[in-house]
Order: C-alpha cells, then sequence, then structure tokens
C-alpha cells in the first residue's frame, strides 16, 4: 500500500504545477503593467493588489536543493578530498554518497 501512494506523489505535485501555471504567467503580465508610472504608485489600494499579483507571480512549487559544496573533508586531521555521487535518484530526493577522492593512475576513484 505504501508503494502505491509514493508513486502518485510525483504525478500530483505535476499536476499541482501545470495547475498553477496560468496563474503565474497572468500574474507575471500584471506585475509589469503595475511597474509602469502612473496612478498605481500613487494608490495604496493598487500598491497592495500589485503585492499580492508579485506574490502569485512567485508562487512556485519547488524541489531542488542547493549544492553541499563539499570538497574536502577532515580524516584524522588531515584534510581529504570528497566526491558527491548520487546512488539513488527519485523526483523527489536523491541518496547522496560523499566518498574520498584517491587518485588511481590517471583518474579519481569515490570509496
Amino acid at each position: 500500500m505504501q508503494k502505491a501512494i509514493t508513486l502518485r506523489v510525483p504525478q500530483a505535485y505535476q499536476a499541482a504545477a501545470e495547475l498553477v501555471a496560468p496563474l503565474q504567467a497572468a500574474a507575471s503580465a500584471l506585475v509589469a503593467s503595475c511597474m509602469a508610472p502612473g496612478v498605481v504608485s500613487e494608490l495604496r489600494l493598487a500598491r497592495e493588489i500589485c503585492a499580492l499579483y508579485e506574490w502569485l507571480a512567485l508562487l512556485r512549487l519547488r524541489h531542488e536543493r542547493p549544492p553541499f559544496s563539499i570538497h574536502t573533508a577532515s580524516v584524522r586531521g588531515e584534510a581529504v578530498a570528497v566526491s558527491e555521487v548520487a546512488e539513488c535518484s527519485l523526483p523527489f530526493c536523491s541518496l547522496l554518497h560523499f566518498g574520498e577522492l584517491r587518485l588511481t593512475g590517471r583518474s579519481f576513484i569515490s570509496n
């Protein structure tokens, strides 16, 4: 039963992203019109509506992660070069392995 639920999550995510996309596009266009000089900048209600449009334009479901940027690790007090390898990748997560880089011949091997 758990596997069936897990497989539906990516489809639900994609459906939600596609459902919100037209709203985001319209909000982005309205934000551009709000930036034009004129009456909008002088009226408080108009500025608040423009802020709402900007918020809607930026509203997105995201599942990217920033890179860890771990290049070295301390092993027995010594700095050792490490690599990041995705052992298993799924739409919403990746199992990462950080391994020591060792020079053998001309290539690096991750442990």
